[in-house]
């Protein structure tokens, strides 16, 4: 049995609601680890996450969307395809970007004839339907749950066992 792809953000803000309701895909949030395609902003941060994204060693492995950043330079995706099982790097489209949450025209993009679709909708169209042939392609719907994705966390260092209380001046022991 085929499941419904999953489509989890790399972080706050990456697009992922959108793409899920483009997709007719679960909309994970940026915490779940796992994804069938991770959602990405195509900022420097957000690009350098994706390139320590880990993965495990064997099974297929999400597809990457890069959403574009308004003002942003068009990211160079040739160090991120190996890592993923596709890397499709999504148009710009300025109404979206300024929505509050999915846009209720997203769904729709899939559904309707090309000829119908502004220009900007129409390369929009041909990269959903390349993210769903790499996730179909893969054959990660058959399995019971989409891939998993291990993001670093930030680590707080420590000294020692426990934090040093310092003295402060002016005060008597």
């Amino acid at each position: 049995m085929t499941r419904i792809p999953q489509v989890t953000g790399l972080s706050r803000g990456s697009g992922a609601s959108t793409l899920a309701a483009a997709l007719h895909a679960v909309d994970a949030g940026h915490r779940d680890q796992h994804a069938d395609v991770l959602a990405c902003g195509a900022h420097p941060e957000a690009l350098r996450l994706a390139r320590v994204v880990a993965f495990p060693p064997s099974g297929p492995r999400p597809v990457l969307a890069v959403v574009p950043v308004r003002g942003a330079e068009e990211p160079s995706l040739e160090t991120l395809s190996h890592r993923f099982g596709a890397v499709v790097l999504l148009p710009h489209i300025p109404e979206w970007a300024r929505a509050s949450g999915p846009p209720a025209d997203a769904a729709l993009v899939l559904g309707r004839d090309v000829a119908t679709l502004t220009p900007q909708l129409r390369v929009l169209a041909d990269a959903l339907r390349r993210i769903v042939a790499a996730v179909l392609g893969s054959g990660q719907l058959e399995s019971a749950v989409p891939p998993m994705v291990i993001r670093p966390r930030p680590a707080v260092l420590w000294r020692g066992l426990q934090p040093v209380e310092r003295e402060q001046p002016g005060r008597a022991g």
